[in-house]
């Protein structure tokens, strides 16, 4: 009960926080899910400025007054709130009265329905991983909330975000129940299914969410991901969530999209050191599509794009001032990587490239840990070639080549255990498995418009 109240308040607060930002689209199920994941991320954030300001351990009344200051802030202008919530609620009821799924339709919708509540049920009632404590398990928030570790390396490369997020939860509680991790990961693999089927579902391509949530649950080690408490999750579903949004604005330039996707890039760089890399490689494409825009169109959305960006500064300057990165970055991109390669061979030399390659194709083709996503991405290239070549889909199949380089790059080229530790190799490749699935959904729906995939396309349904 303490945690669906803890839960609650953090997404509440997030809702508050979206209603401000014009991030909310009075859709019930959507906005709650947003909701929990901005409450989420403001809560760890500003956490972290507390903590760099004052220096002092974790306590409840830091939690309640960081929750609580978005629930004041609602009071400001109460009355178009409240009449905001008072819509959305009627939508919702109207929403209800039209679900109805094809027979094809109602088949994706169980077998999404039966995993996941099998993957709740086991979540909730297994014991939370407890090995690895220092690095990527779930046990490293108990040492934040105990004030064992401060402000230092080990927090940032574990990610801001799934080590303060549990604090509310237990200050309530009174004290740290380790299950709360597991509901933690649990919620934020549901309101990712959420978001995942309502964000295009809202534009009237129900076809889209239906054979995302459908390919994301065909993923085995993103279920067995979803009853554990490894940190990756946090990170996958970010990415994933910032592609799915940057995806959509990109096909009907809804500003609204495009900065919600700057919101979950933000929240990529959030968990673990390397999701600063990553978030870095989605702001970069953002940039690069707006540059493009305006550059052919002379457009630019609004200024007010940039105060998105703000949370990703701050993290940034703090985690630069406690564990600087960028002088690192940059030295890589001055020449470091061969160092890299020299240095990985020199420490386990008969650990060569070659092997090291092959057994990240193994992960992919081989392992049975994807499913066939890999050889669905290969055939979809293929016949969906033109489409994609000619179309504004293009982005997304180079924003997942993006990723692939990069996962491919730091598996054979940087991390240096590999493939003797393939459990690290899986786990990295999970992320672009996720986004691969995205963009197999993408391209399969079918959408009225032929050349714009997905823009308007499948029958209206429940969203």
């Amino acid at each position: 009960m303490i945690y669906l109240i803890s839960a609650t308040l953090t997404a509440v607060s997030g809702y508050v926080i979206g209603h401000h930002a014009r991030l909310l689209r009075k859709n019930l199920a959507y906005d709650i899910a947003l909701g929990w994941f901005i409450g989420s991320g403001y809560f760890s954030l500003a956490y972290l400025a507390v903590q760099h300001v004052t220096g002092v351990a974790p306590m409840a009344s830091i939690s309640v007054g960081i929750v609580a200051l978005p629930l004041l802030s609602a009071g400001y202008r109460w009355r178009e709130f409240s009449g905001f919530v008072a819509e959305t609620l009627s939508r919702h009821k109207l929403r209800q009265e039209k679900i109805s799924f094809s027979a094809f339709e109602a088949i994706l919708v169980a077998v999404v329905v039966a995993v996941v509540l099998l993957a709740v049920f086991h979540g909730i009632s297994t014991p939370t991983n407890g090995d690895d404590a220092l690095r990527s398990r779930g046990y490293h928030p108990l040492l934040v909330h105990a004030g064992v570790v401060d402000i230092n390396n080990s927090i940032f490369h574990n990610g801001i975000w799934p080590n303060y997020a549990p604090l509310l939860s237990w200050h309530l509680n009174g004290s740290a129940d380790h299950f709360y991790l597991n509901y933690g990961v649990l919620t934020l693999a549901v309101f990712f299914m959420v978001l995942v089927y309502t964000s295009p579902a809202q534009k009237r391509n129900t076809r889209q969410g239906l054979y995302s949530l459908f390919l994301v649950v065909s993923i085995p080690l993103f279920v067995f991901h979803m009853t554990s408490t490894y940190i990756d999750i946090f990170l996958i579903v970010a990415v994933a969530l910032g592609y799915l949004f940057f995806s959509l604005y990109i096909r009907d330039g809804d500003e609204t999209d495009l900065n919600t996707s700057i919101i979950f890039f933000t929240l990529v760089s959030f968990a673990k050191t390397k999701g600063i890399i990553t978030g870095l490689t989605g702001f970069g494409f953002i940039g690069m599509y707006l540059v493009r825009e305006f550059w052919e169109n002379r457009r630019l959305p609004s200024i007010r794009v940039a105060g998105f960006g703000v949370p990703f500064l701050l993290f940034l300057a703090i985690k630069e001032y406690h564990d600087p990165m960028l002088s690192g970055l940059f030295r890589m991109a001055a020449g470091a990587p061969a160092d890299i390669i020299r240095q990985s061979n020199e420490v386990m030399p008969d650990n060569t490239v070659g092997e090291k390659s092959a057994a990240f194709w193994h992960s992919l083709f081989i392992s049975g840990n994807f499913g066939i996503h890999f050889y669905l991405l290969i055939g979809a290239t293929v016949a969906y070639f033109r489409r994609i070549f000619s179309t504004k889909l293009v982005w997304d199949f180079l924003f997942l080549s993006a990723i692939f380089f990069e996962t491919y790059y730091f598996m054979v080229y940087w991390y240096v255990n590999m493939p003797y530790h393939q459990s690290i190799l899986h786990r990295v490749v999970m992320m672009l498995s996720v986004i691969c699935a995205l963009f197999l959904a993408t391209c399969f729906a079918r959408g009225e418009d032929e050349g714009e995939i997905g823009e308007t396309g499948g029958r209206q349904g429940p969203v």
